[in-house]
């Protein structure tokens, strides 16, 4: 599936080509979801109510995913839970401050 480097595991790499072209792959396409969303809604939807709404979309999509395989998959319960707040936090802080540039 991957594998860590270093002895903490703060990095983990795929370990097979496939498996890195479907990682690169579905963050290529995860990269783009959000203009292309915001393309698509045009002028229905007010931007500060679609900017909420997709940012309360991927903050829930993280936090299953973090809840699931992510503390399976991606280090288990040597998951730093500050860390994990403090990821959290600036995205939140980056979310704002993006709102409050419209």
């Amino acid at each position: 599936m991957g594998h860590f480097e270093g002895s903490v595991a703060p990095w983990w790499s795929p370990d097979s080509f496939g498996l890195a072209l479907v990682v690169a792959l579905v963050s290529t396409a995860c990269w783009g979801s959000w203009s292309n969303t915001a393309k698509a809604a045009g002028d229905r939807v007010n931007f500060a109510h679609y900017y909420t709404d997709f940012c309360l979309g991927t903050v829930l999509t993280s936090v299953i995913f973090l809840l699931t395989a992510g503390a399976r998959v991606m280090g288990g319960p040597e998951v730093n839970g500050a860390l994990v707040l403090y990821s959290i936090a600036a995205g939140a802080v980056f979310g704002v401050a993006n709102l409050l540039l419209t």
